[in-house]
């Protein structure tokens, strides 16, 4: 942890520094692959984030050369009390209901002292929030959440659920309410971090044509903590502490993970008295509840089980879907998954052939060059950077600790076989049926016959390893969700979930990008 504003300063450009460059290097690699596809020349276009061009604040090449002297003018204007954020840059981004939520961008140097002062009070108070509260904790996080809700969901053969949204949470948290939670004696908080805290409440959020615009002093911030702050995230769980507290009181099951809520009980008064708890507590918070969106109350029971009221078989929770029997991984997220892979499949197999562009020295040699390029990309996403060849040697031996990365380190406790199965064998079939039409368009241009991995079959394909003339073997294993699956969940039951799980994957794999659906890569 950074201990002082320029080391925070440095380290916050540094990171976003390296994220630049990071895509700079990914575009170019992507560009070289594509031109090997196509057989044409790219042109590169490097896009450079629009606020950059507002305000050197918001450029980290600016701000890491100059990060001494930022500092000593944030410490200055600290111990004077003249410090203020500048005003953030607002953008929004689409939510998977067609709705669209509003992201703030801070000066890097504003975003180094946010997360810096986090950081210090989060350290100090998150022993004080509640055990069932997960959200941007050192000591609690995503898996501990998923793991309560289904050790106490697995005990019981009906279970009554609360599923209620929040709407517009950060938005709309009241800052009287913020600032009484501040006041709390629970909570340690000092004299220049409630400061910070109170500028940070305060500063406005601009789009970039008001940047341009000579519109006076901007209006502060009268409700709402900015979404795109490090020190917001510890704002959401103090506005949540008398919820949770009163939710504990009730002595119902629940776990709460920023704005995301479940609650349970096998007593359907008490679980409609958490209901009106939860409602009292966004009112005092600010926040309304949405109704239209929720769920509302549910009976939890086995498939086949007679229900008196609204029921369903599985609850879906930061991303996992939990039943009595297993842990899944949500409809929406396996959706996702299966569009992210056909575009890789599509990209690589078949974009460039239904364009006309098809290179003979991708195909005149002893292996069709773009598989491996496929298998690689396919790889990468589920395993990080674990090749086939290590997986397989962990899966007989013991696993180091390891910090996973790839889609699958957010997934370490799924446990539900059958999915897994079923999207093998989809990414499978996906590919044989991308590889028999990319034949039938090769072969329209050239005679002969079509080098590897065309004309295998798919025993051949799962377990193909290519040995060319120079000797080196390419390992074309196909990649497996269940494989990969088994070892971490081996992985976890050593060292935990929190250990080997990748930090960042929870955020990176919210959304999957570019997509095309199985339809447009087979028909289009």
């Amino acid at each position: 942890m950074p201990s002082t504003i320029e080391t925070a300063i440095s380290d916050e450009a540094y990171r976003l520094i390296r994220r630049h460059e990071m895509y700079m290097t990914n575009l170019a690699r992507g560009l070289r692959r594509k031109e090997l596809r196509s057989g044409l020349p790219q042109a590169k276009t490097i896009m450079r984030p629009s606020h950059w061009e507002i305000a050197k604040g918001f450029n980290p090449y600016y701000v890491y050369r100059h990060a001494a002297a930022i500092a000593r003018s944030i410490e200055r204007s600290l111990a004077d009390h003249t410090y203020a954020p500048r005003a953030a840059f607002q953008y929004s981004v689409p939510k998977s209901d067609g709705s669209f939520r509003s992201v703030s961008v801070f000066q890097v140097a504003d975003s180094a002292l946010s997360l810096l002062t986090f950081r210090r009070l989060m350290s100090k108070n998150a022993r004080h929030f509640s055990a069932s509260a997960y959200a941007y904790r050192s000591d609690l996080g995503v898996h501990d959440a998923i793991l309560h809700v289904a050790s106490d969901l697995r005990m019981r053969n009906r279970l009554y659920l609360a599923e209620f949204d929040f709407k517009k949470f950060f938005e709309s948290i009241s800052h009287e309410h913020i600032l009484a939670m501040l006041d709390d004696r629970r909570f340690f908080v000092t004299h220049r971090e409630r400061y910070i805290i109170e500028k940070f409440l305060s500063v406005p959020s601009l789009c970039a044509h008001e940047y341009h615009e000579d519109i006076g002093p901007a209006t502060p911030r009268a409700q709402g903590i900015p979404q795109g702050t490090s020190i917001s995230l510890f704002l959401a769980n103090l506005s949540a502490f008398r919820m949770d507290r009163r939710l504990e009181r009730l002595g119902v099951g629940f776990a709460r993970y920023a704005d995301d809520s479940l609650i349970w009980s096998d007593s359907y008064s008490e679980i409609g008295r958490a209901a009106n708890s939860l409602e009292e507590a966004s009112t005092e918070m600010g926040v309304s509840l949405n109704f239209l969106k929720s769920k509302g109350i549910t009976l939890l029971s086995p498939v086949g089980l007679k229900a008196e009221i609204a029921s369903q078989n599985s609850v879906e929770f930061l991303g996992y879907r939990i039943s009595q029997n297993n842990l899944s991984i949500k409809l929406d997220k396996v959706k996702e998954i299966k569009e992210h892979i056909s575009y890789l499949i599509y990209q690589n197999l078949l974009q460039e052939p239904k364009r006309g562009n098809v290179p003979s020295s991708r195909m005149l040699g002893d292996i069709d060059l773009d598989y491996p390029v496929l298998i690689y990309q396919l790889r990468r996403y589920l395993y990080g950077g674990l090749s086939e060849a290590m997986l397989r040697r962990y899966l007989v031996r013991q696993v180091p600790l390891l910090r996973f990365k790839g889609l699958m380190s957010f997934y370490p406790i799924v446990d539900d076989e059958l999915l897994l199965r079923q999207l093998d064998g989809w990414m499978l079939s996906v590919t044989m049926r991308a590889l028999k039409l990319r034949g039938q368009i090769w072969s329209s241009y050239f005679d002969g016959e079509l080098p590897t991995p065309h004309g295998r079959s798919r025993a051949q394909i799962l377990q193909l390893r290519h040995n060319p003339a120079s000797g080196h073997l390419v390992d074309l294993r196909f990649p497996s969700f269940l494989r990969i699956s088994k070892l971490l969940r081996r992985s976890s039951t050593t060292y935990g979930p929190a250990a080997i799980a990748n930090a960042r994957s929870f955020r990176y794999y919210s959304s999957s990008g570019a997509a095309l659906s199985v339809s447009q890569i087979i028909e289009s």
